[in-house]
């Protein structure tokens, strides 16, 4: 009986660590819980519904509320993601300050994409990173 201590410990560790995200995993499409004034994000411009398109050719196309666009370059290494962005009317290139590439630790669970930043010096893209996780829809 003192075998099925360990048994349970063991098997509840391996339970609990997860592999870090293949890129290939990450590809697909994701919603965001609407992000609201109750969120109280960063910048109140974020409010509203986003859709994020991570392809597999390292491209990340987001749209958002209010018209908002941002075409992106993704990494993986490991389970840390780099965004950069390119172009777009949301993209984190601001008034002289290139803010455009942030660094977020990245785990899935279930069907949920969850961010821990890292680095990044946008506050609207951090708000809508960190308000709620991604759900993928395809």
């Amino acid at each position: 009986m003192r075998i099925l201590p360990f048994l349970l410990a063991l098997v509840g560790t391996a339970c609990s660590t997860t592999a870090p995200p293949d890129a290939t995993a990450l590809v697909g499409r994701y919603m965001r819980a609407r992000i609201n004034a109750r969120d109280d994000p960063d910048w109140r411009g974020i409010v509203g519904d986003w859709q994020a398109e991570y392809r597999g050719d390292g491209h990340l196309i987001v749209r958002g509320a209010h018209g908002l666009d941002v075409d992106s370059l993704w990494s993986l290494a490991g389970d840390v993601l780099t965004l950069t962005d390119m172009a777009g009317s949301g993209a984190c290139r601001l008034d002289g300050v290139n803010a455009a590439s942030g660094r977020y630790r990245i785990r899935f669970i279930g069907d949920e994409l969850h961010f821990v930043v890292l680095r990044d010096e946008c506050a609207g893209r951090r708000s809508v990173l960190l308000t709620h996780p991604l759900r993928r829809i395809r």
